[in-house]
């Protein structure tokens, strides 16, 4: 479900998810108001079908590899 993908989002803090969808991305705000959001929960009302390509952005860096 898209709340099953928010909660999972946050807790990665992640701040904003782009899902691949008839060649354009959807973005979705994570924390954002409803109003943002929601053309991607008409888009996945259902969910992000499995294996739906998806790009997501924070604003904390990524631990060093190896490190």
């Amino acid at each position: 479900s898209v709340d099953a993908l928010a909660a999972c989002a946050r807790g990665r803090d992640v701040t904003a998810l782009y899902v691949l969808h008839a060649g354009g991305w959807a973005p979705y705000a994570v924390g954002g108001p409803a109003v943002v959001n929601r053309r991607f929960q008409a888009l996945f009302p259902d969910g992000v079908p499995a294996l739906t390509p998806f790009l997501v952005r924070s604003e904390v860096p990524a631990a060093a590899a190896g490190g």
